[in-house]
């Protein structure tokens, strides 16, 4: 969406879903047993045979941004539309953009362990499962660099911010015969964090309003 006086309002969002990990631990011999740290008791935890670890996260960012240009086009690309890569036919363009917005970002993280146990009487099993969140609100300023040769283009990306983070955490411990060693315990606190981030990213236009946009983005908090 385009203002006036040279501006753009623009909408961002990106999101990683599910992204996994697993391992497995073994006892190396028969006569050996694996333990978890400060030697969690009950029945399963105190000597198991196997651990199976599962990891899983997701990533989600909404922004919505206020763009100011400044940069030059030929002849044939004129105003702010080459801040924005929108120009027309064979234009070679090229602008820096500023600007200021707003972001949530959630970060989530799930862990569950698995354990089992061989006993006299049989399989015994359990598990360790823990739950994390990251909500994060707020204002961020950054910068945009960007080449446009006819519809084709590429552009750079940077940008950072104090936000408030609502941190929240669940865990709980489940042991053989299925009873809740730990009950399941949550808590949550506030704080402060810095958000920083950027892409890389190949361009083609389809319209004054519409890009493809194909590159990799890198956010660090």
């Amino acid at each position: 969406m385009r203002t006036n006086g040279g501006r753009t309002i623009e909408l961002d969002y990106f999101g990683l879903y599910q992204g996994t990990a697993s391992a497995a631990v073994l006892a190396p011999d028969p006569n050996a047993f694996l333990t978890f740290p400060d030697n969690l008791a009950g029945n399963v935890f105190v000597d198991m045979d196997q651990v199976f670890a599962n990891y899983s996260s997701s990533v989600q960012s909404v922004a919505v941004n206020l763009l100011s240009c400044c940069g030059g086009c030929n002849a044939t690309c004129d105003g702010c539309d080459s801040c924005d890569g929108y120009g027309s036919g064979s234009a070679s363009c090229r602008s820096v953009s500023w600007f200021a917005g707003f972001r949530y970002l959630n970060v989530g993280e799930k862990l569950d362990l698995q354990a089992q146990r061989n006993d006299i009487n049989g399989l015994e099993t359990g598990s360790y499962n823990i739950r994390t969140s990251n909500n994060l609100y707020g204002a961020q300023l950054g910068s945009r660099m960007r080449r446009t040769q006819g519809r084709f283009g590429w552009d750079g990306t940077g940008f950072g911010g104090i936000f408030g983070n609502d941190a929240q955490q669940t865990q709980s411990v489940t042991d053989f015969p299925n009873f809740a060693l730990r009950p399941t315990v949550s808590s949550s606190q506030g704080g402060a964090a810095f958000v920083g981030g950027g892409n890389l990213s190949g361009l083609y236009q389809f319209n004054n309003v519409w890009n493809l946009r194909v590159g990799y983005n890198v956010m660090f908090k």
